[in-house]
Parts: structure tokens; C-alpha cells; sequence
């Protein structure tokens, strides 16, 4: 076995200052810098643009892909408003056409939450519903195959706060109000950046089947499971819209 040198004694060894003196001195030079970068920038090669890679990742190539339509810039809706909208187009149409679209969203969903999208098929659900604000739960999709009933349940974020009882609240709402069988079940709270939430309020709920996910990870898968059959050019243009929200 060969030894090794401690590395305790690299923390006594004293770095150099770093000595501004030069850089201070060309600053007085020169004045504001930024003109000159400026300048500098377009001399700098950029590496090729890649149009199928980017429409791979994004799935655009899809003739209903929301990116070749134009959001609403007209005004800055919020969580309430966009939540409904989800409402609104989730139960528009005929029964085919809402049962396909709530099948899209809860495969998007549990590709985010790192379920198997392939057992929403296998449910064989026969109708559907989508419902935002019920008692204060965002958005609530739900599948119906007889008597059974799974779905999911977003806490939907655009840069609010996650509290500490919202997420057992909405839980609670799902398996005693909604009745959905919680091993099939998809918790999800969705923003902006996952990562700025409350670290502690989703550690004390992941026990219970909640995942944190992004608006762009979910409306990207949306877009590769939409039917084309059963979108519509407003539909498009609402999930547009809430692309150009969140980011």
C-alpha cells in the first residue's frame, strides 16, 4: 500500500494578493471598457448553428409545435389566470378531444416526476376532467375508468413562495376529496427555477410523492405527446404564452 502525503499543510501556505495595480492603471487609460468589447465580441468566431440538434431537444419539428405561433405580449398574466387557461383548454372540445389532451398533460406530468408515461395508457381512462383552484389545489387533472380515478395535482409557481401547508393540503384533497388512487397519483410543483423553492418544504413532502419540476421541462414534454388532431391554434398560443411567462 502506498502512502500519501497530508494535505493539511496546503491550507498553511499563504496565496499571493492579487495585484489590480495594472489592470487599475489600464482602466484609467481607457475609460469605460465596454465600447472596446463591443468591439471585440463579433471578432470572436461562434460555433455553428445546429438547427436539428435545437429542434430535437425542442421537438418543433412538429407541425402544432406552440414556437410557430406568437405568444400573447399584450399583457403579463398571472398564476391564477394561466391555471384557468389550463382549465379552459383541457375541457374544450368534444369528449375525444378533452380525454386527449388531459392524457398529454398527465404523460407530460409523470415524465417530470419520473414516472412510466406508458401507464396512463394502460389505465384505458373513458373520460376526463380538469379543474383549477379547487380548494386552492392549481390544477387538478383527472382520469376516469369506471370507478377509478387517478390523476395529478400541480402546485403551479411563477415565482411565488411554496408554504409549508400547501402541499399536505392538496395531497389531503386529492386521496379524501377526489378520491384518486395515490399509487398512480402525480404531485407536482412546477416553476420557473425548481431549485429557488423551499429546499425544506419539498424534503419534508417528497416522502409523500411530490416532485419539482420546471415549466420548460413541462411544457416541452407536452409538446412531443399533443396530438395534432385535437390542437387547435388557440390552444397553441395559450401554451406559448405561458413559455414567454415563465422564462
Amino acid at each position: 500500500m502506498i502512502a500519501t502525503s497530508s494535505w493539511l499543510p496546503a491550507a498553511e501556505i499563504n496565496a499571493s494578493p492579487f495585484d489590480a495595480t495594472a489592470l487599475l492603471a489600464w482602466l484609467d487609460i481607457v475609460g469605460d471598457p465596454t465600447p472596446m468589447i463591443r468591439r471585440g465580441l463579433p471578432m470572436i468566431d461562434p460555433p455553428a448553428w445546429d438547427a436539428d440538434a435545437l429542434a430535437a431537444l425542442f421537438g418543433f419539428g412538429n407541425a402544432n409545435h406552440c414556437f410557430h405561433v406568437a405568444p400573447h405580449k399584450w399583457a403579463r398574466f398571472h398564476e391564477p389566470q394561466i391555471t384557468v387557461g389550463f382549465a379552459h383548454f383541457l375541457n374544450s372540445g368534444t369528449t375525444a378531444m378533452r380525454l386527449s389532451r388531459v392524457v398529454a398533460f398527465a404523460k407530460a406530468a409523470a415524465l417530470c416526476a419520473g414516472r412510466d408515461p406508458a401507464a396512463i395508457d394502460a389505465f384505458c381512462a373513458t373520460s376526463a376532467r380538469c379543474v383549477a383552484e379547487e380548494n386552492r389545489t392549481d390544477i387538478l387533472v383527472e382520469l376516469r375508468h369506471g370507478g377509478q380515478r387517478i390523476g395529478v395535482s400541480v402546485e403551479a409557481k411563477f415565482g411565488h413562495r411554496l408554504t409549508a401547508g400547501q402541499l399536505p393540503k392538496a395531497l389531503k384533497h386529492a386521496r379524501d376529496v377526489c378520491g384518486w388512487a395515490m399509487d398512480h397519483a402525480i404531485l407536482l410543483v412546477v416553476a420557473p427555477d425548481p431549485d429557488v423553492l423551499q429546499a425544506s418544504v419539498l424534503r419534508q413532502n417528497r416522502r409523500y410523492g411530490w416532485h419539482a419540476t420546471s415549466w420548460w421541462s413541462l411544457l416541452t414534454h407536452l409538446e412531443r405527446v399533443m396530438a395534432p388532431d385535437y390542437d387547435c391554434d388557440d390552444y397553441r398560443r395559450f401554451r406559448r404564452t405561458v413559455w414567454h411567462r415563465a422564462y
